[in-house]
């Protein structure tokens, strides 16, 4: 049973974007990486799933279209992780003051350590800064929504992991147990 890993929910994002959060990771990062494939139909999306699970570098998990929650409930369980580091597909992921310089594996046990000394239901939710996609009112309101937190967080905190999008460690039980209610 691997002890930590990447779970991804994948549903018609432009495979540009896509590639560049796997590249991302794969940069940084020697834990597996799990993309649920929540049935896309787009065929860039899916010539570069197909290339990414041939080259063996992350493994993919196909399934109908169900929804987000869903596709992270088959990554979690799939991948049979302990914790669950759940990221959107247009992520990047940035390292800053004490965390600077170190490998982001190094982090992401420390931050399970953290993690597992608090009682069941939680997660961590790091602070994030959505990219802004579109031009609609909605795209620009998530954006400010994400962008405030990022700010205190960094006013307040000084230093850690930033995720350019959405990021949170779960311990797996816990995430399966939550999610069961929104099911």
């Amino acid at each position: 049973m691997p002890y930590m890993g990447f779970v991804i929910p994948v549903y018609n994002t432009e495979s540009r974007v896509l590639e560049e959060t796997v590249k991302d990771l794969r940069r940084q990062t020697l834990l597996p990486i799990y993309i649920v494939n929540d049935g896309s139909t787009r065929g860039d999306t899916l010539e570069l799933l197909r290339r990414l699970e041939s080259e063996g570098l992350i493994e993919v998990i196909h399934q109908e279209n169900q929804g987000k929650i869903a596709a992270l409930r088959t990554g979690v369980r799939e991948g049979n992780l302990i914790y669950a580091f759940i990221i959107d597909d247009d992520v990047s992921i940035r390292k800053n003051g004490e965390y600077d310089g170190k490998p982001l594996d190094d982090i992401l046990v420390e931050e399970a350590s953290r993690l597992s000394r608090v009682d069941s239901g939680v997660c961590i939710v790091y602070p994030v800064a959505a990219r802004n996609r579109g031009r609609s009112i909605l795209t620009r309101i998530q954006h400010v929504e994400h962008l405030i937190p990022t700010y205190f967080a960094r006013k307040f905190m000084g230093s850690g992991l930033y995720i350019g999008g959405t990021g949170s460690l779960w311990k797996t039980r816990e995430f399966l147990e939550v999610t069961e209610l929104h099911t």
